[in-house]
């Protein structure tokens, strides 16, 4: 018996050895690469996430404006985006901020409105909105006063936006610049790029359809509008020549007192080489902030965002206390 129990336990001791070197054999010797663990020593440093300035670079083209005397010049907004990221059009649709810009200028100049690209449409089964991934140009235009003394001024521009992809953050920057203001008639070629940069991004602003052109919008109510309106329904229809393109839709604009119902984008029809878009709306005089009502949007012939576009704006007058206006 007492042999057997020997013989039982040299084998067991005899396996341990067995089984340490299989164990040493498998484990990582330093001439191998070991996967580094976040936090540890000597593991690589994690990535640091990007802020909103960092997803948005924003530079102004030309650096040094000039600009005669009583004469304007124009400057383009650039914001190079990150890849998968948005910021936001002036309308942004269900959420959003529309990029901002705030301009410090010498006296005796000032900056006109934003001249926005047509927008892209991003939609998750959440929402719909309206804006720009890889990259945006804006046009601005700088306007210098008659009287103003020829001569070099610093200037600056902060552009303040919110970037999303599957969340949000805000982000800005400021940026320096030089304007130098010519006499009347004096004038300096521009440099050729900026010249192809501004009128890249001038091409994909949507205009105002020229007369000739056959574009017609109206708005249909569904009753007479009658003095102290609290609410109306109606329809905005817009039509005009097509011309190669399949698809049109219309992206309603931010209207003080004037809603549209279904969000946007509205589809339009396509028949026979032109179109017609039906835009259901709705009106709240009390909403309107002071400001003049108007159902206002652009109008998108094909998908690209190269494609034609046009601006749209139908005024609406309700009437005063003691008027009646038929529709």
């Amino acid at each position: 018996m007492m042999s057997d129990l020997r013989t039982c336990v040299a084998r067991r001791v005899s396996v341990v050895p067995f089984a340490v070197a299989v164990l040493l054999a498998a484990a990582p010797t330093t001439a191998q690469t070991v996967p580094g663990v976040p936090g540890l020593p000597g593991s690589p440093p994690v990535p640091k996430a990007k802020t909103g300035d960092e997803l948005a670079r924003m530079s102004i083209l030309p650096e040094r404006v000039e600009i005669s005397a009583g004469g304007s010049a124009w400057v383009l907004v650039r914001l190079a985006i990150e890849p998968k990221w948005h910021v936001y059009w002036r309308n942004p649709g269900d959420s959003g901020v529309p990029v901002e810009l705030t301009w410090s200028l010498p006296k005796g100049v000032s900056a006109g409105e934003i001249r926005w690209p047509r927008p892209e449409v991003f939609r998750t089964p959440y929402e719909v909105t309206y804006g720009y991934g890889d990259e945006v140009g804006l046009l601005v235009e700088l306007r210098a006063s008659e009287g103003i003394d020829p001569g070099d001024r610093e200037a600056s521009l902060r552009g303040d936006w919110m970037i999303c992809k599957e969340m949000c953050l805000v982000g800005g920057a400021t940026r320096a610049f030089e304007i130098e203001v010519r006499s009347p008639g004096v004038a300096k070629d521009p440099r050729p790029e900026v010249v192809a940069a501004i009128d890249r991004w001038r091409a994909e602003v949507p205009r105002t359809a020229p007369p000739g052109m056959g574009v017609a919008a109206e708005i249909e109510f569904e009753g007479a509008l009658v003095p102290d309106l609290v609410e109306a329904r109606g329809v905005l229809r817009v039509s005009g020549p097509a011309g190669r393109f399949q698809q049109v839709r219309f992206l309603p604009d931010a209207t003080p007192g004037t809603r549209y119902p279904d969000g946007g984008p509205v589809e339009g029809r396509v028949a026979a080489g032109r179109f017609e878009i039906e835009v259901p709306i709705s009106v709240r005089p009390g909403d309107a902030l002071g400001e003049p009502m108007r159902a206002a949007g652009i109008v998108c012939l094909g998908h690209a965002r190269t494609d034609p576009a046009f601006e749209i704006e139908v005024p609406i007058v309700p009437p005063n206390p003691g008027e009646s206006t038929a529709p």
